[in-house]
């Protein structure tokens, strides 16, 4: 049972690679990663952009597959690459946001 109040939770930012992926990642022949998504993944972000909520994501990675995937599922804030990974400009205002992955070299849950 989750001991916490969620109802304050307005953003929530996802690491790609084992949190919205397979935790294995297959590569294609030029050693190139091929992830795989999950549909009730894309479910979830869908209906909790329709309530309200803002979705970040951050990969290491760089994929113009993982950017359409999520831009078509309505997510604004999408970092690759290592670029700016700090996600605290996400708590604009009073805006609590919920971490999972690895953000900042820490695992966040």
């Amino acid at each position: 049972m989750i001991n916490y109040d969620l109802s304050k939770i307005r953003a929530i930012v996802f690491d790609v690679d084992g949190v919205l992926s397979s935790s294995t990642v297959p590569t294609d022949g030029e050693g190139e990663p091929l992830r795989t998504v999950n549909i009730k993944d894309g479910y979830a972000i869908q209906l909790a952009r329709k309530m309200g909520m803002h979705i970040g994501i951050i990969t290491g990675g760089r994929s113009a597959a993982i950017e359409n995937r999520y831009r078509r599922l309505g997510v604004d804030d999408i970092f690759m690459g290592g670029e700016n990974r700090d996600v605290e400009r996400l708590s604009r205002g009073s805006r609590t946001v919920c971490r999972r992955g690895d953000i900042r070299g820490r695992r966040h849950s």
